[in-house]
């Protein structure tokens, strides 16, 4: 468990239900489940989600994102951790959580997705292929 929670929660099924807590009675998530409620909407939001998690959400491109924040703010870390009397530890040890847990979460979103596309139905007519 990391300060964003469990990597393997599993919100596409509460983006998409009305189980369990929701927002405002699940007025949050009314236009995904309308999206939802049509086979082609269906069709298209799992293939428009595997295509996301396979290029500007994949770990590669996750990692290069992470990288450049950490290039911006690596060389003011000293100065924060002295001002704050701080430990630069700390600060890499934030990274190495932010750089495990996107790891981590890939394989439990991908196993959300394949469970949606299952339940649906449509495990026929849509093949997903992870990089």
């Amino acid at each position: 468990l990391t300060y964003w929670g469990d990597p393997a929660t599993d919100y596409l099924e509460w983006s998409t239900g009305l189980e369990g807590y929701q927002v405002d009675n699940g007025a949050n998530n009314r236009i995904i489940r309308a999206i939802l409620r049509n086979n082609e909407g269906r069709i298209d939001f799992i293939n428009r989600f595997a295509d996301l998690l396979n290029t500007n959400l994949s770990y590669l491109e996750l990692q290069a994102v992470i990288d450049s924040l950490i290039n911006i703010l690596d060389p003011d870390m000293q100065h924060h951790a002295d001002r704050w009397n701080g430990d630069l530890a700390d600060w890499y040890n934030g990274v190495e959580n932010i750089r495990n847990y996107t790891l981590e979460r890939q394989q439990h979103i991908k196993n959300h997705i394949k469970k949606f596309k299952q339940q649906s139905g449509y495990h026929r007519f849509v093949h997903l292929k992870f990089k």
